[in-house]
């Protein structure tokens, strides 16, 4: 990724959290009613759920298949999440598990510091290869080379809709779908104060929903289920009850 591109990243981080900061604030001073931040923070957290498994375990790893409104499902997250397009997110993750923990890694603690990741600043100098199963599907293709323009065309009619509701949408939404990415790419690999894969807290699986079991998606990247005898998969029975077309394994 040029260095631009990484400016950029770092522009709208920036400007998304401060307004992040500041929505429930503002959402309250325009008046706004505790009944509809509580729905909009529910809606916030599953886009997140919605983006994190279209993103990573659909679309980077193909560990299950969905069905159509699975697929639309996750492509409307993806696209509300505001985080980056499908191929850019695929091409850094799957460079993410072929060069883990190296200088070729895109993101890990070994390269860049847990405030470069927040900003989005990336280690660009990285062999990526283009994911060329975006080209043999007209919709996910579609999404990627228009990714933006749907953003706004979202952020528009959530605006028509109300202006409050707009304020905790995208600020919000970002601000806390971005930190817990950050949070999981960071401290996963992090063990003792060195470098080193590891499963987070049971805790932490409030938010990050089953992606908190990293090391073992590590293990066995291939598997949509990333839990074991002892940890739950939020993530992986949202997959196999809402979003696949069987079972996952």
């Amino acid at each position: 990724m040029s260095s631009k591109y990484t400016q950029l990243v770092t522009i709208k981080i920036l400007l998304l959290t401060s307004a992040g900061i500041m929505s429930i604030p503002l959402y309250f001073y325009l008046g706004g009613e505790w009944p509809l931040l509580v729905a909009m923070l529910i809606l916030n957290r599953s886009i997140g759920l919605l983006s994190s498994i279209g993103y990573h375990r659909w679309l980077t790893h193909k560990s299950f298949e969905p069905h159509f409104v699975g697929k639309i499902l996750m492509l409307f997250g993806i696209v509300a999440s505001s985080i980056v397009s499908p191929c850019r997110y695929v091409m850094s993750h799957r460079a993410h598990h072929k060069y883990t923990d190296t200088e070729q890694d895109p993101h890990s603690p070994r390269n860049i510091t847990f405030f470069q990741m927040w900003l989005g600043q990336f280690n660009s100098n990285i062999p990526v290869v283009f994911p060329k199963e975006f080209l043999k599907d007209p919709l996910l293709s579609f999404v990627d080379k228009n990714y933006w323009r749907l953003n706004l065309l979202l952020q528009l009619t959530v605006l028509s809709i109300s202006v409050k509701m707009y304020v905790i949408f995208t600020p919000l939404m970002f601000s806390m779908n971005w930190f817990a990415v950050v949070w999981l790419n960071y401290f996963a690999h992090v063990s003792n104060g060195k470098v080193g894969l590891r499963n987070l807290s049971s805790f932490s699986a409030l938010f990050l929903m089953g992606e908190e079991l990293h090391k073992n998606h590590h293990d066995y990247p291939a598997r949509c289920n990333f839990g074991d005898s002892t940890r739950f998969d939020f993530g992986n029975w949202f997959v196999t009850h809402f979003l696949a077309i069987s079972p996952t394994k």
